[in-house]
């Protein structure tokens, strides 16, 4: 267990032994902290942003960029139609 001092405002730094184990610890991320009685919280950390939390989801996709350019020019053509017949 590492000690840390609290700063004026509340603030802990997480001793870098800590943060070297941990892949999401990264500046600008952010933690959820629960009481668990009068002198014990539990530190969880978020995944490090949405890209990590979506990886995988166009994983079945062979070229991600051209199905969303093909899609985009899909719709345009939709809309140019709806032009025509408004």
């Amino acid at each position: 267990m590492e000690q840390v001092t609290i700063s004026p405002k509340y603030q802990i730094v997480i001793p870098k032994k800590l943060r070297a184990h941990s892949k999401n610890l990264i500046p600008g991320n952010t933690v959820n902290i629960k009481r668990v009685d009068a002198d014990t919280y539990l530190v969880k950390v978020n995944s490090s942003d949405w890209v990590e939390k979506m990886s995988g989801m166009m994983s079945s996709w062979k070229n991600p960029i051209e199905k969303l350019e093909r899609g985009r020019n899909e719709e345009e053509e939709r809309l140019k139609s709806f032009e025509k017949t408004s």
